[in-house]
């Protein structure tokens, strides 16, 4: 069953608890759910994030999609197989770097393909809400646990600060870059002091991206007057990232009339889409070591 807040009773127990429920915490339910495994998933934003964040993945990641029944190219309205070169350029658009994306990797799919977050995860969603031995609890946080021989138990607390408890054989935490898991686990992070913020725009065009000139798809601008990132955003869409300036605030940055200049620096304007979605980003520049504790494992 996938339990509702009213379904379920104050106690769960599982084999597996799961906290946090992105595409990671989604697969690792399929996984495990697809194989018997009771599985609790435990996520606090009581619905799904609206807006695209990650946009890639690899070869490696295809054959884990394949392994719960959803292949890349099973979902052409999600994810688009990329077939060029990834170009790093200076300021002046001169190549500095050319990596070779072309063609298939080890594990049997491209080496690179582009998606549009929000449609994937609902569609993960979906297949791990149909698994008998799978219960997802939205609106849930985590914040205590308690371990011993049998386990761990997990307190969780819910938006309007209601309790229950989840026991279960292991816990692997899912929950990014904020990880409350890895607090548990005792996880070192060495800092290496790379913050910055980014406008993130993400373009639903309106004609065929065949119609517009993108060689190659992907690529980096490494110029020190604003470093930026232009790669696809899946099918139909594309994904710009502009580092913020010293001089700029993150609200006039985030406005529709400053950000669209700065569009326009790499030859976008706002005809050239049906919709758009802008948000910042804020990239820390932390490594954890450390990923495993008893019955508690944290993902890098």
């Amino acid at each position: 069953m996938t339990g509702t807040d009213e379904a379920v009773a104050e106690r769960l127990h599982a084999d597996v608890a799961v906290i946090g429920y992105g595409p990671v915490g989604r697969l690792l339910a399929l996984l495990l759910g697809r194989r018997g495994k009771r599985v609790v998933v435990i996520e606090r934003q009581p619905r799904a994030y609206p807006l695209p964040r990650a946009v890639h993945f690899d070869d490696e990641v295809g054959r884990i999609f394949q392994s719960v029944g959803v292949p890349p190219d099973s979902m052409t309205d999600v994810v688009t197989p990329y077939n060029e070169f990834y170009e790093w350029r200076a300021a002046d658009r001169r190549p500095l770097l050319r990596l070779d994306w072309r063609g298939l990797g080890p594990s049997g799919w491209h080496v690179s393909h582009f998606f549009y977050q929000p449609a994937l995860e609902a569609l993960l969603s979906a297949r791990v809400e149909s698994l008998e031995s799978v219960t997802v609890l939205r609106g849930w946080e985590a914040v205590a646990h308690t371990e011993d021989a049998d386990g761990v138990t997990v307190g969780l607390r819910s938006t309007t600060d209601e309790r229950r408890t989840v026991t279960a054989r292991y816990v692997i935490g899912a929950d990014g870059a904020n990880s409350f898991v890895r607090s548990w686990i005792g996880s070192t992070v060495t800092d290496l002091g790379y913050f910055h913020d980014w406008l993130v725009i993400d373009l639903l065009m309106h004609a065929p991206l065949e119609d517009f000139d993108f060689s190659p798809a992907a690529w980096q601008l490494c110029d020190p007057e604003r470093p930026t990132t232009l790669v696809p955003g899946g099918p139909g869409r594309r994904r710009f990232e502009f580092m913020r300036l010293p001089a700029e605030t993150v609200e006039e940055l985030n406005e529709e009339e400053t950000a669209w200049p700065v569009a326009r620096t790499v030859g976008h304007h706002p005809g050239d889409r049906q919709a758009r979605t802008a948000h910042r980003l804020h990239l820390p520049g932390p490594l954890v070591r450390h990923l495993a504790q008893g019955a508690a494992a944290a993902r890098r």
